[in-house]
């Protein structure tokens, strides 16, 4: 995964810092979907934005890398889809990630 930090702005009225951080990746592998979610939590993420589709002309383009329904487990991660909206030309997914806590027992 490629990743590209953009440039800060500080507003010298106000004194402080306004962070425009973007990260730019290729879509996951399958192998890597677990650390890309990770990721996502650990940058705690608001939005993600896939600019191409799964599949054009007949060619795959990414793998689906989120939950069609429900709750999937990537790693130590679970994401939930909770709300779809199908647009004319994009879609809006929203999720909901949650690191899952791990107990030994003994």
């Amino acid at each position: 995964m490629n990743e590209r930090w953009n440039d800060m702005w500080v507003s010298p009225q106000e004194k402080y810092l306004i962070l425009f951080g973007v990260f730019v990746f290729q879509g996951p592998l399958q192998d890597t979907f677990a650390d890309f979610w990770r990721m996502c939590w650990e940058l705690r993420s608001a939005t993600i934005v896939m600019m191409t589709k799964l599949e054009e002309r007949t060619r795959i383009k990414c793998d689906q890398y989120w939950p069609t329904r429900g709750t999937d487990t990537y790693g130590a991660m679970t994401v939930t889809i909770t709300d779809v909206q199908e647009l004319s030309t994009y879609c809006i997914r929203t999720f909901q990630i949650h690191k899952v806590r791990r107990c030994l027992s003994y």
